[in-house]
């Protein structure tokens, strides 16, 4: 068996990053089911927790990171970045909108903002 190039690798790497992403979503959603069954609640609910919005958050950002290395056309790939920043700036405005004393209250229907 030959050994890989380096190019090989590379890909290996970049579609590493996109299965990567699309396994913690998977075992993020997997396991707020289950608890949000445990607990008698909606799975939503339980998904819009803190702790695993951030680790959605971090799955979407490895997936979003291995489609836009994997992408062959500019357009394609500047499409894939904004949605990756946007997906950062969602965070940190929402983490900016919760209650300081309780950072696993859920935010407003509004996302904070007040009107």
């Amino acid at each position: 068996m030959a050994p890989m190039t380096m190019a090989e690798v590379w890909v290996v790497v970049k579609n590493g990053l996109w299965i990567l992403g699309i396994s913690i979503l998977l075992a993020a959603w997997s396991y707020a089911r289950y608890a949000a069954h445990e607990a008698g609640i909606r799975t939503r609910d339980k998904l819009g927790e803190r702790k695993y919005a951030l680790v959605i958050d971090a799955g979407l950002i490895l997936f979003i990171a291995g489609m836009a290395a994997t992408e062959q056309r500019l357009w394609a790939r500047a499409l894939w970045v904004l949605l990756g920043v946007s997906i950062v700036v969602q965070r940190v405005i929402q983490a900016r909108a919760r209650r300081p004393g309780d950072p696993d209250a859920p935010l407003p229907a509004d996302g904070g903002q007040d009107t």
